[in-house]
This record gives structure tokens, sequence and C-alpha cells, in this order.
């Protein structure tokens, strides 16, 4: 009996072209720690602009659990500087563990008052929880 054929292979598809078609490059999905950490940094950002701006709301935004009496030392604070304030942040050390993270940071702010520039350095621990799929600052150690 004669060999049965084994049909020819089909060329791959070719666009109007004639090119084959483009294939898509392999995206690595992003890990859970870089986003995480991504957030965090955008907490910090705001803790930051909460600071610059005088805003005990948006500083409520990073931390919904503020006790009345940081609360109160913070409006104080704010209320004394008249004047613009600058505020640079460095994160020195950002680890993430399951749903907390520990924030290691330098700060420092800048006040220009009637032409005199007062400068203040500080070092800061944030706690950070994960709550749903958003870091909020659960304590503040340092200045």
């Amino acid at each position: 009996p004669p060999a049965a054929e084994t049909p020819a292979p089909h060329p791959p598809p070719k666009s109007a072209t004639g090119a084959p078609p483009p294939t898509q490059p392999a995206i690595p999905p992003t890990s859970p720690v870089e986003s995480d950490e991504a957030l965090i940094r955008g907490v910090v950002r705001t803790y930051q602009r909460a600071f610059e701006t005088k805003s005990i709301d948006l500083y409520r935004t990073v931390r919904p659990g503020l006790p009345a009496a940081e609360e109160s030392r913070l409006r104080t604070s704010f209320n004394q500087i008249n004047a613009p304030q600058q505020v640079d942040i460095t994160i020195e050390e950002l680890r993430v563990e399951g749903r907390m993270a520990t924030v290691r940071l330098s700060r420092r702010d800048t006040i220009v008052n009637s032409g005199r520039r007062q400068t203040a350095s500080s070092r800061q621990t944030l706690h950070l929880e994960k709550r749903g799929a958003t870091w909020i600052i659960t304590e503040v150690i340092g200045r």
C-alpha cells in the first residue's frame, strides 16, 4: 500500500504588506512589591504636600486615624508658620512586609520669613498599613 502523504505545513499568515504579523513583546507583570512601593511613595509625596500647604485635610487622607493630640500639635505648628514652607523628603529605606511597611526618611523644612531663611533637618520613621488597595500612615516617629 502507498505511504500516507503528510500535508505541507501552512506558511505563517501575512499582513496586507506581505510582512509577518508583529509579535507582541512580552511585558512582565508588575510585581506586587513594586506596585506597593510606588503607592507608598505616593503616600509620602502627599504627606510632604500636606506640610507644604499646611493642610490638615490633606494630611488626613494619608493618616485617617490621626489622634486628637497630634492634630492639635499640627494645627498649632501650621498656624505659627505664616511664611511659605518647603519640605524636602528623601526616602532612606522603604521596607514592605505583607500588609505592613516602614519608611525611614530624612526631612528638611525650609521657611523664608521676613527675608530670613530658616532650615530644620530631621529624621522620621513612618509605619504604614495596607487597607484594601490603599496604604495609610498609622504612626509617625520623630519630628
